[in-house]
């Protein structure tokens, strides 16, 4: 079984955060509770992104994501400052993003 570190974030989601985990052998796992998202009024948002949320995410982060299924995104090579990137990212989404 493969170690992993889980990093909190906080304000994606406030029926349920996701959850980065950053494994030893150096891949991440990007778990949501829910795809697509709920927005700050609590209804599963309606915004375009989550159709192609792997892309966008690959595009905000400079490395391959891979959406491996309704919740579970993978970026099997990340850069060393990718999971950073990453909490950043989600933490600020709904600032970045329109729904």
């Amino acid at each position: 079984m493969e170690d992993f570190k889980t990093i909190a974030v906080e304000g994606f989601d406030q029926l349920g955060e996701p959850e980065i985990n950053v494994y030893d052998d150096g891949h991440i796992e990007i778990m949501f509770n829910f795809m697509p998202a709920h927005n700050a009024a609590g209804e599963p948002a309606k915004d375009h992104v989550f159709d192609i949320f792997d892309k966008w995410l690959e595009y905000k982060l400079g490395v391959p994501v891979q959406w491996e299924d309704r919740e579970l995104f993978i970026i099997p090579k990340p850069n060393t400052d990718t999971a950073e990137k990453l909490k950043a990212c989600l933490e600020t989404f709904w600032a970045q993003t329109k729904d």
